[in-house]
């Protein structure tokens, strides 16, 4: 290869890693219609909690152990995933739930954007039949 298409090729890399990173990082809007209140007073107290429990498709709590520990850490929330739901959600889990490691401590509003991404990795796993079942019962809470 010539200086010339060494230079070409590092530029597109170089374009194509930014777009990437600017997509990966762009601020996303919570909307009222999607995004349930959560209290700051008790993270396990949001709706969206207490129905993927009342669903029995997590096991959420304030202690370990559990799929999901979750406390309050004076303004923030700190979440911890144990390595059952990862492997239950696949790989990439991560990267889907948009968090760099298993246990993160957010702010609220971030809390409940990981519970919007939370509840649709879990949902996405369920088996078909009861993917239907879960996803009318959620819209039966709304009427």
């Amino acid at each position: 290869m010539t200086g010339k298409q060494i230079g070409t090729v590092a530029l597109a890399v170089a374009v194509v890693g930014l777009l990437i990173c600017a997509i990966a990082t762009r601020p996303r809007l919570d909307t009222p219609a999607t995004t349930p209140a959560v209290t700051q007073e008790d993270p396990l107290a949001a709706p969206l909690i207490e129905h993927m429990l009342e669903a029995g498709v997590l096991d959420a709590r304030d202690t370990a152990p559990a799929e999901l520990v979750v406390t309050r850490r004076d303004d923030r929330v700190h979440i911890q995933l144990s390595e059952h739901l990862l492997e239950r959600l696949g790989p990439g889990a991560l990267e889907r739930l948009e968090l760099l490691a298993p246990e993160e401590t957010m702010t609220w509003n971030r809390y409940r954007r990981f519970l919007d991404r939370l509840h649709d990795a879990v949902v996405e796993k369920l088996p078909e039949d009861q993917r239907h079942e879960h996803h009318g019962d959620a819209h039966h809470d709304e009427e």
